[in-house]
C-alpha cells in the first residue's frame, strides 16, 4: 500500500506502471527506491516537490524568491542590486521590508515572476497567489508575525533563536505550524514522517560541531555565553556532556516552539522535548541542501550574445558598479582600450562591436562570461564569506520519496539541476550510468572523492551506519 502511495508521488498522478521508481521494504535496509524498468545513462530518473523546504536566513541577504517554491522573483536589476547592498535587504528577514536601490540593466529576455507579498504584510514575497495560498496553508499562517493574532514576539524570538542556535529549527517550525493549523488533520503532516528514519537529535548531530562554536556559544573564546554549555563540554572533550548540551539545546528549542505556535492541548505531545528531538533528527538524516540556480549568469550570457552594443555596455557598467560596491575599487572605466574583459571589449574595427557573432565567437564569449562570472564570484566572497558564483538559493529541504534513497559511495543516480529549466525547489535525479529494472537507486550522502577512512569518518553521524558497499570492501 505504502508503494503504491510513493509510486503516486513520484508519477505526479501518473499510473503505476508508468512510474520509473518504487519504494519497497527489504529486511535489514528498511525502506529502499528500485527502478520499475531500464533507465539510461543521463536520464532524469524522477522530480519531487519538497515535502517541506526553507531557504536559509542569510542566503535571503541576497537572493529574494518566492517563499513557497523558492523561484527568484522581481527582476535580475532586483537580484543584483541585493549583490552590492545586501544590507538593505537583511531588514527583510527580521524587520520591516525595505528595497534596495534600483540598477539599470538592459531588458533582454527578462523571464522572472513578479513578487506578490503576503497578505498580512509581513516580509515572505511569492511568485503567484497560487503559492502564496499554499504557504499560509502549509504553516505561514501560524508563523507571519503580521497576521492578527499570532504572537508576533514569540515569533520573532523563535526566529532569532533559530538563526542564533541551530537554522533548521526553522524547518521544524514550518512543519509543527501545519501541523497546528489543520487542527484535526495535523497528522496528515506527521504521519509521513513517521515513515523516516530517525533518532533523537542529540545522538547525530556531529560532536566536532560543538567544539566549533556553530550553535552561537563563545565563538569569540574570551568566556562569552555559553548557555547549553557546549563549548565547556568541548573543552573537556567529554561526549556525555556534549550530548547534554545538545539535550538543553532541544529543550530550549521545544519551548520557542511552544510559545510561539501556541498549540491546542490536542497537539502538545508534538511539542515535548522528546518528539522535537526526534523531529530534528529526523530532519538532520534525511534533509537534503535546498538549491534553486541564479538566473543571472544566464541573463549576463544572453544579453552579450543576443543585446545590442548599448545593451552591452549599460551591463558592464553595472556590473563595475557593483564591483566597486563590493570590493572599494571604482572599475566602471576599466578595459576601455580592449584589452580586458573579452566578452566587454571591443572586438570589431574601430571598438565596434560584431553584429551577429559567428557560432565560434558566440562560443568563446560564453567561456569569457563563464570567467567573468568566477571573478565577481570573488568579489561577493570576500565581501559576504560565500563560495560559490552569482548568489543561488540555497537552504535545507526534505523529500520525501528521495529519503527512502540509501547511500552508496558508488551511486548510480545523483541530483542536478539544469540552468534555465529546474527553476524551483524540486529535485531532479538522473541516472549516473545504465541502470536494470528492479536495480536498487543509491544516491551519496557525502562526497565520494574522499579516502575510505574519511567517508566512513563522514558517514557515522549524522547517518549512524558503516557503509559496506562493494567500493568500500575494494578501497
Amino acid at each position: 500500500r505504502q508503494s503504491r502511495t510513493y509510486r503516486a508521488r513520484v508519477g505526479g498522478g501518473a499510473r503505476q506502471w508508468e512510474c520509473p521508481v518504487v519504494v519497497r521494504w527489504l529486511k535489514g535496509k528498511g525502506r529502499c527506491l528500485f527502478a520499475t524498468r531500464a533507465l539510461g545513462r543521463g536520464e532524469a530518473v524522477y522530480e519531487e516537490r519538497p515535502f517541506v523546504a526553507v531557504q536559509d536566513t542569510v542566503n535571503k541577504l541576497v537572493t529574494d524568491c518566492c517563499g513557497w517554491c523558492h523561484r527568484f522573483v522581481g527582476s535580475v536589476a532586483h537580484q543584483l542590486a541585493l549583490l552590492a547592498h545586501p544590507t538593505e535587504h537583511v531588514r527583510g528577514t527580521l524587520g520591516p521590508a525595505h528595497a534596495p536601490p534600483t540598477l539599470s540593466v538592459p531588458p533582454v529576455g527578462e523571464s522572472l515572476p513578479r513578487a506578490v507579498p503576503c497578505e498580512h504584510g509581513c516580509h515572505e514575497r511569492y511568485c503567484s497567489e497560487r503559492c502564496r495560498q499554499a504557504a499560509l496553508r502549509w504553516g505561514h499562517g501560524r508563523l507571519c508575525r503580521a497576521r492578527a493574532g499570532n504572537d508576533a514576539q514569540a515569533l520573532f524570538a523563535l526566529e532569532a533563536f533559530a538563526i542564533q542556535h541551530h537554522e533548521p529549527v526553522r524547518l521544524a517550525a514550518v512543519l509543527l505550524a501545519a501541523a497546528v493549523e489543520r487542527a484535526g488533520d495535523g497528522d496528515e503532516v506527521i504521519r509521513p514522517l513517521r515513515l523516516l528514519h530517525k533518532r533523537p537529535w542529540w545522538e547525530v548531530h556531529p560532536l566536532e560541531h560543538a567544539v566549533c562554536g556553530e550553535h552561537g556559544e563563545g565563538e569569540d573564546g574570551d568566556g562569552g555565553a555559553d548557555p547549553f554549555g557546549l563549548v565547556a563540554a568541548a573543552a573537556e572533550d567529554d561526549e556525555g556532556l556534549i550530548r547534554a548540551g545538545y539535550q538543553r539545546l532541544v529543550e530550549a528549542a521545544a519551548m520557542h516552539l511552544r510559545r510561539a505556535l501556541r498549540p491546542p492541548t490536542a497537539g502538545e505531545p508534538l511539542f515535548t522535548p522528546v518528539a522535537v528531538g526526534l523531529l530534528l533528527g529526523a530532519l538532520e538524516m534525511n534533509g537534503v541542501d535546498l538549491v534553486v540556480p541564479s538566473p543571472v549568469p544566464a541573463y549576463v550570457r544572453r544579453v552579450c550574445s543576443e543585446g545590442m552594443p548599448g545593451d552591452r555596455a549599460l551591463l558592464r557598467q553595472t556590473l563595475g558598479q557593483i564591483r566597486a560596491q563590493l570590493d572599494g575599487e571604482d572599475d566602471s572605466d576599466d578595459d576601455d582600450d580592449g584589452d580586458g574583459d573579452p566578452a566587454f571589449a571591443s572586438a570589431g574595427p574601430e571598438g565596434k562591436d560584431p553584429d551577429p557573432y559567428l557560432p565560434d565567437e558566440a562560443a568563446y564569449v560564453k567561456l569569457e562570461l563563464d570567467d567573468l562570472a568566477h571573478d565577481l564570484s570573488d568579489v561577493v566572497m570576500k565581501e559576504v564569506g560565500w563560495d560559490f558564483e552569482f548568489p543561488h538559493v540555497s537552504g535545507t529541504a526534505l523529500y520525501l520519496v528521495t529519503s527512502c534513497a540509501n547511500h552508496s559511495c558508488d551511486p548510480n543516480v545523483f541530483f542536478y539541476k539544469r540552468e534555465g529549466v529546474d527553476t524551483t525547489n524540486r529535485i531532479v535525479l538522473f541516472a549516473k550510468r545504465d541502470i536494470l529494472p528492479g536495480e536498487e537507486l543509491c544516491i551519496s550522502y557525502i562526497d565520494e572523492s574522499h579516502d575510505r577512512a574519511t567517508r566512513q569518518s563522514l558517514l557515522d553521524f549524522p547517518y549512524c551506519f558503516t557503509c559496506t558497499c562493494t567500493r568500500c570492501y575494494t578501497d
